[in-house]
């Protein structure tokens, strides 16, 4: 890189500071503009020179034309014109561009409200997804994740005003979609989210999304799929109701495919067919076999079958079946496990007679195509013998985990042909198999997957494709169905190793169903690793995994239901996991640290820890604005027993939410006042809010649930302790003397400042800024910490910095090591500390 595209990169960065108070009166022209979307793409691309040069990117060079942040004024759509057009976005002709441009057009949303916009994104998309030797300061990736940001920044600005005070008009639905395909791919290809590029259900209005989303259930209407698994997907999707067109768009176009003529009477809630009894349906035969083939008896004990599955079992050997009558020696036998559903005909059936011998050789020649030479299907891979049949049980799990692959088989994917538009891969998140929550332990273990499909024309063994090869692998060369099913699989599938919190485990199971409750636990502690459980007492059980994955979202205290151990450790917690409220929706995330003021830590001995916003009850008014949630008996009594002394009490809420839920709780006294004080409160029970703009006081603590409190009583006065805790967190007067100061969790104000003061010091610009050519020279510490914070966005220029003086490395490293030490800066500093490694890294 030469040192004049570093000064125009360091002179640009500079201006764009000093000037932005102009650009944003320019900006704010955008509501005199006329917005046609008939006119042609002039009005949205900038005009250059550069534009009929096809021997590069025309989007491949720094451009002045960057979007103003700031507030935006004026109509949605002709702010949005405007805002294209202030981009500075050339319709590149280069013939790389162009091909890429023609593959997203394949599968962008489609926009027939504005086609002009739709290609405008192509068009931007297309030339950031192609750099030949992107110079490192200039590159088009950090010029496109700024506007799509700034789209974003629009859109969200906008989404808060009624339509009639420069809202989101109605015919926006198409445009949206288009901006949010934008943010999907700038999100999938940063290693940080952008701020504002992810919205959920209930962000959008509904005048704007109810149209095609009415359009798009009645053409599901007409398909005859089982409500219950479409209902299952949409539930588990990221912007659920508002995904719904693009999966019907799919199933409209295999509607061949899709069409089921035997789920006529399910509902969103119960597929009829899979609460059927399998055990009562007639054993699967393949063909060509007429259903008049022999049968083999794999549990007669005559035949040495059964002797031979419990000598297994009690040695510690595989009961997968080379043959009809011989177990595999060792586990170095490889062998397929298959993954199904019995309702599909292929559990042990009704008749005791034995195992069709069509339906075992069918697994077995499966076998054979994968290079294997043995079978695990559990209908004739456990003993019956009870024993043994229990020891086997505990054990199942690793019949996935050892196996060469594990065959997904399902009667519908089995009429799925295949094609590269992402059916198949919805075909399987519409089925039975994708439902069941043992096929979530068996995916979520086997080390490769493979799914059985329609045979292909003129052949009768069906096709055998890898899992992968049916999931989306990248949002742009992909349909927005396609891709959103294709998350769902992929969660599930690596959710065994990536289970970061109760949430997560929650996201799985929430849409799966089980024959026996008693399942549900034992198959959540095998997904969180919990090696020791006791499947008899599913209490303990779901204490163990709540501990071993240590983080669950606050809003999951929410439940509304009785919860267990009285005023000790879990004494927030229900008695089951299926009590504690998930929504899959993926929340939109915000500045860093985001998570940790989403999650509590529970530790060992079943406290809740974490930040929440805090409402103080300050008069019987208020006391009488709450209702209890829910109907369960026991919970709606400890919120009346507690409300009798209102003034003890709080209303805690989570610090993202708006809404009128809120938890009650007891106040007692301080946590650890010395160290790290926390308020420690009491669960009591969920309620409802009438008028949450009555409670004068809501500011963010630390909060404690759990502590033993059986033993003592509130201090009194909930306010006397919020008071003592806001004393506690000032600093004394000395403090900023000291070489530590202004670095302690909390940001709370005082007489000598924010806590948080520190932080902001070590990134601020010096006043008056340095020249650009001084600092292109000696690039300072400052320097490098505006780069850091904007991460992988900015990598290429924090490289550069080092470059010029590697003894900024080790300073600024010192430096995040100590905010490192204190929570409130702690994932910062980490995530920081990981892009200055990424950019620096050591030798050897």
């Amino acid at each position: 890189m030469t040192n004049n595209s570093c000064r125009d990169a360091y002179a640009f960065w500079d201006a764009m500071r000093k000037d932005k108070e102009k650009r944003l009166r320019d900006y704010r022209k955008c509501k005199y503009l006329e917005f046609d979307p008939t006119r042609g793409t002039e009005r949205l691309f900038r005009v250059s020179k550069d534009a009929t040069d096809n021997s590069k990117c025309s989007n491949s060079e720094l451009t002045t034309h960057l979007v103003v942040e700031g507030k935006y004024e004026g109509k949605f759509l002709h702010a949005l014109s405007w805002l294209c057009h202030a981009a500075g976005v050339i319709d590149c002709t280069y013939q790389q561009c162009q091909r890429l441009r023609e593959q997203y057009d394949k599968t962008a949303p489609r926009c027939s409200t504005w086609p002009r916009f739709r290609y405008w994104a192509i068009v931007l998309m297309s030339c950031e997804a192609f750099h030949p030797n992107p110079d490192p300061l200039t590159a088009t990736t950090m010029y496109g994740i700024d506007i799509v940001r700034e789209c974003c920044s629009l859109l969200y600005n906008h989404a808060v005003r009624p339509p009639s005070s420069a809202g989101l008009p109605k015919i926006a639905g198409d445009i949206i979609d288009v901006i949010y395909w934008m943010a999907l791919i700038t999100r999938y290809e940063s290693d940080v989210s952008p701020s504002e590029t992810q919205w959920d259900h209930d962000f959008l209005p509904s005048h704007v999304t109810n149209d095609a989303i009415e359009k798009a259930l009645i053409t599901f209407g007409n398909l005859g799929i089982c409500k219950r698994w479409f209902w299952n997907m949409i539930n588990a999707c990221p912007r659920k109701k508002c995904d719904i067109p693009h999966i019907v768009e799919i199933l409209k176009n295999n509607s061949g495919v899709f069409k089921r003529n035997d789920h006529p009477n399910c509902t969103a809630g119960t597929c009829y067919l899979a609460a059927m009894n399998s055990t009562n349906l007639e054993q699967l035969h393949k063909p060509p076999c007429t259903s008049s083939c022999e049968k083999i008896r794999f549990g007669n004990p005559e035949q040495g079958q059964e002797l031979k599955l419990c000598s297994a079992v009690e040695m510690g050997r595989p009961t997968a079946w080379k043959n009809a009558l011989e177990l595999a020696e060792d586990w170095n036998v490889k062998y397929i496990a298959i993954s199904h559903v019995w309702a599909d005909g292929t559990g042990v059936g009704v008749s005791s007679d034995g195992t069709n011998k069509c339906l075992f050789e069918y697994f077995v020649d499966i076998a054979k195509r994968e290079h294997c030479r043995a079978v695990w299907w559990d209908a004739v891979s456990m003993p019956v013998t009870k024993e043994f049949r229990s020891r086997a049980m505990k054990g199942m799990h690793d019949n996935y985990s050892r196996a060469h692959c594990t065959v997904i088989h399902e009667a519908s994917l089995l009429n799925t042909p295949w094609c590269e538009d992402g059916s198949p891969c919805l075909a399987l998140v519409l089925s039975s198999w994708f439902t069941r929550g043992w096929t979530a332990v068996e995916l979520a273990l086997s080390k490769t997957v493979k799914v059985l499909l329609k045979p292909a024309d003129g052949e009768q063994k069906p096709l055998i494709k890898d899992l992968d090869d049916l999931l989306a692998t990248d949002p742009k060369t992909s349909s927005m169905g396609h891709w959103l099913a294709s998350q769902l699989i992929r969660r599930l599938k690596l959710g065994h190793s990536v289970l970061s919190d109760v949430g997560d485990l929650l996201a799985i199971l929430s849409q799966r169903i089980t024959s026996w409750q008693s399942d549900r636990v034992v198959i959540a502690a095998l997904l969180a690793k919990v090696e020791d459980y006791e499947v008899d007492d599913p209490c303990s059980t779901v204490k163990e995994i709540i501990k071993k994955l240590e983080w669950i979202p606050n809003t999951c205290l929410l439940h509304a239901k009785s919860t267990m151990n009285g005023r000790a450790g879990f004494s927030w917690c229900p008695a089951t996991l299926d009590d504690l409220p998930f929504d899959a929706t993926v929340r939109m995330p915000g500045a860093i640290g985001a998570r940790e003021r989403s999650m509590l830590q529970v530790d060992e001995a079943g406290v809740a820890r974490g930040k929440w916003r805090c409402h103080l009850l300050t008069d019987e008014a208020i006391r009488n604005s709450i209702e209890m949630v829910g109907n369960d008996s026991q919970a709606t009594l400890q919120v009346e027993l507690a409300l009798r002394k209102w003034n003890e009490c709080l209303l805690l809420q989570p610090c993202e939410s708006n809404g009128n839920q809120a938890l009650l709780v007891v106040l007692y006294e301080l946590s650890r006042p010395e160290a790290n004080p926390a308020l420690k409160c009491r669960y009591v029970g969920t309620v409802m809010v009438h008028g949450m703009g009555q409670l004068k006081r809501a500011q963010s603590y630390q909060v404690t649930l759990g502590e033993d409190c059986s033993m003592e009583r509130p201090r009194g006065n909930a306010t006397d302790v919020i008071l003592e805790l806001e004393e506690k967190l000032k600093l004394p007067e000395n403090a900023l003397k000291h070489p530590r100061a202004n670095m302690r969790d909390e940001c709370t104000p005082n007489k000598g400042g924010y806590v948080g003061d520190k932080w902001t010091k070590t990134f601020q610009f010096p006043k008056p800024m340095p020249k650009p050519s001084e600092r292109l020279r000696e690039p300072k510490l400052h320097d490098l910490g505006w780069a850091l914070q904007l991460q992988p966005e900015n990598l290429p220029a924090v490289r550069w910095i080092l470059s010029r003086d590697g003894n900024l490395f080790e300073k600024m490293k010192k430096s995040l090591k100590a905010h490192q030490e204190h929570k409130k800066k702690e994932v910062d500093a980490k995530k920081m500390i990981n892009i200055l490694e990424r950019a620096f890294p050591s030798e050897g």
